[in-house]
């Protein structure tokens, strides 16, 4: 069964797909780089008045790690970290946003990012909350920005749900007439109903292809890749066409100008 989504979560992902593909472009890291080094204090000053904890936060994860603790304990540490963030980047990046402090760092950043054929509004910020989380050192080394966090850590971030949840009960007696066969295919039942309703209200599955289509984009705008090129480096099934047609979906997606 495929996962569900809002339009916001696929948007995100193909947002954290893009930024991954640029962070690992050594020509673009270079200019981010020398623009991170002289606006660092000032994202630290933003994290130290709007998470005054982060740093303890910070400390205590960092233990757990030269301890070798289990993933459990790790994640338990992220989790406890991502939540204390949680609420000050979402006033942070409401509405494209920023903090009068890091204006000036959002600009720099915006005009780099045009440089480098990222031409969307939310790129300066985006670049800014890269930073913070590379600051902050929630995400593991070696994972990239499009690791799937727990729910608890997104939900605060998020708005009301559009549904109550979905409550399944089993009682002690109904095992006496029912098997868990039957059961489990009810609970199947009332779970594709909720599908179907979520669905009504604009939930999507979540694209499988967003990592591929991000790849194509950015081979073709950024490297200057022609589809037919990128099409030869795949499977017969994919073609110029279906690789056109998937980058115009994802510039489209991201709101990406070009020209």
């Amino acid at each position: 069964m495929p996962k569900l989504t809002m339009p916001e979560r696929t948007y995100g992902k193909a947002i954290g797909c893009l930024i991954d593909l640029y962070k690992k472009e050594p020509g673009f890291i270079e200019e981010l780089q020398k623009i991170r080094s002289v606006y660092e204090p000032a994202v630290i000053k933003w994290l130290d008045s709007s998470v005054p904890q982060w740093r303890r936060l910070q400390v205590e994860l960092m233990q757990a790690k030269d301890r070798q603790d289990d993933s459990t304990t790790l994640s338990d540490a992220n989790i406890e970290l991502s939540k204390k963030l949680s609420y000050s980047v979402r006033r942070f990046y409401g509405g494209w946003n920023v903090k009068s402090e890091l204006i000036d760092y959002e600009k720099e950043l915006h005009d780099l990012a045009y440089r480098w054929h990222l031409k969307a509004k939310w790129s300066g910020v985006v670049l800014i909350l890269s930073h913070i989380n590379d600051v902050v050192g929630i995400m593991p080394e070696g994972d990239e920005t499009t690791i799937e966090m727990p729910v608890e850590v997104i939900e605060p971030m998020l708005d009301k749900p559009p549904l109550p949840p979905l409550i399944f009960k089993v009682t002690a007696y109904e095992l006496m007439y029912s098997d868990q066969g039957e059961i489990v295919r009810e609970f199947a039942n009332k779970l594709s109903d909720y599908e179907k309703e979520l669905k009504s209200l604009g939930w999507t599955e979540l694209p499988s292809a967003i990592k591929t289509h991000a790849s194509w984009w950015f081979e073709h705008y950024v490297h200057g890749k022609p589809y037919e090129e990128i099409a030869a480096e795949h499977s017969v099934e994919v073609t110029e066409n279906s690789v056109r047609q998937a980058v115009f979906r994802f510039r489209k997606l991201l709101g990406i100008e070009i020209g």
